[in-house]
């Protein structure tokens, strides 16, 4: 048995929410996608992450959930609410990938959480179309639409 390559090992050592591996290196901005239901797990991930900068995009649906409560932290947060609608849902939080990400996308950490249908698109795209490394992104589908 070889040694493990660091660059390519993930410990899980340190699992906050649901499927939580901890990425390494340690990332220099967050970026966490979901809704009121995946609420639990963004913010679980800003709590380990305290003071990284972080952009967070949040799909409503009902006027109920315009005002997500989102971690505070010592760095600052981001909060954008996404109206979801239609079939093409994530759409808009894909077409806004580039800028949510900045001008240098790989010490970013990306963590969708949301339905099954949406994360396919929301985390394929990241690695297919902004080259983000695959251990960068880590998506979690929590339902399936009927």
């Amino acid at each position: 048995m070889g040694a493990r390559d660091p660059a390519r090992w993930h410990p899980r050592s340190h699992r906050p929410g649901a499927g939580f591996d901890a990425p390494v290196p340690a990332p220099e901005r967050l970026l966490t996608i979901g809704d009121p239901a995946s609420r639990p797990a963004g913010n679980s991930l800003l709590d380990a992450y305290p003071r990284t900068p972080a952009a967070v995009r949040f799909e409503t649906r009902h006027p109920s959930d315009a005002e997500p409560p989102v971690r505070a932290g010592a760095a600052p947060r981001d909060v954008r609410r996404v109206p979801r609608a239609g079939p093409a849902r994530g759409g808009r939080v894909r077409a806004e990938l580039p800028e949510s990400l900045g001008s240098d996308p790989a010490p970013v950490y990306v963590r969708p959480a949301c339905g099954t249908t949406t994360i396919r698109a929301l985390t394929a795209y990241p690695r297919k179309h902004l080259a983000l490394l695959k251990r960068r992104v880590q998506g979690l589908g929590y339902w399936r639409p009927a």
